[in-house]
């Protein structure tokens, strides 16, 4: 069977100018519209990955915060020393407070009388985008002379660096302090039984395409378990 020319023609026909230029328009339409998908989509991965670091690292620091202010006021069977109830739970300022309390570090050791203190250090400029941030610290001291009281004047530190302690956390926009449930009578009289925390945490850096910094509140409560503030 033998073709004609003008159908042999017809058989190798490729595509005219106009079809390739319509067809790469359309490809770079839905690369484009790709691409800008993908940059959404990471970018929203990216500051729910920031709110999960700072919920890791918040997290502890409340489990901590919440177990020292537990301890307040407690006096070991083994103490000879008295508590003085001024210093079980105290409110220095709106961003520092301490807690006093016996505690034994291991099994055979002597019951020693600590201090706590939880406290926000000086602002500083972040590297970041120049952001005013805080740090807090807490500072674990022993008491020099249990049976006259324990407060940080009579009270050794144990960290030397500072002034205030260990960091235990960075990037802090607020930290706010209210005592709760004051004690209207006995020997706990006017010393409060719950602490109210407001806490506002940035996270470690900015995420590219954010409009502006990521940062996460957090409001908790700790409250004092020693037998004697909760009569």
């Amino acid at each position: 069977m033998m073709f004609k020319t003008e159908n042999l023609k017809a058989l190798i026909k490729g595509y005219s100018i106009v079809e390739l230029m319509v067809a790469l328009a359309v490809s770079a339409i839905v690369i484009a519209g790709t691409l800008a998908g993908y940059s959404v989509f990471a970018s929203q991965y990216e500051v729910l990955n920031k709110r999960m670091e700072i919920d890791r690292e918040v997290l502890g620091v409340i489990s901590l915060i919440q177990k020292d202010v537990m301890m307040a006021g407690f006096k070991s069977h083994r103490s000879t020393n008295g508590m003085n109830p001024g210093d079980v739970l105290k409110k220095t300022s709106a961003t520092d407070f301490s807690m006093v309390f016996d505690t034994q570090e291991k099994e055979g050791d002597p019951v020693v009388r600590q201090l706590v203190r939880y406290s926000l250090g000086p602002g500083y400029t972040s590297a970041d985008g120049g952001e005013i941030r805080n740090k807090l610290y807490r500072d674990l001291r022993d008491c020099d002379t249990p049976t006259s009281g324990c407060s940080l004047a009579n009270s050794t530190s144990r960290y030397s660096a500072g002034g205030q302690g260990e960091v235990i956390m960075d990037k802090i926009h607020t930290f706010e302090v209210t005592f709760l449930n004051t004690k209207s009578s006995g020997k706990y009289s006017g010393i409060s039984q719950i602490v109210k925390i407001n806490l506002t945490v940035a996270a470690s850096r900015k995420v590219q395409g954010a409009s502006g910094w990521i940062t996460k509140n957090f409001k908790f409560v700790s409250r004092a378990k020693n037998v004697s503030l909760l009569e």
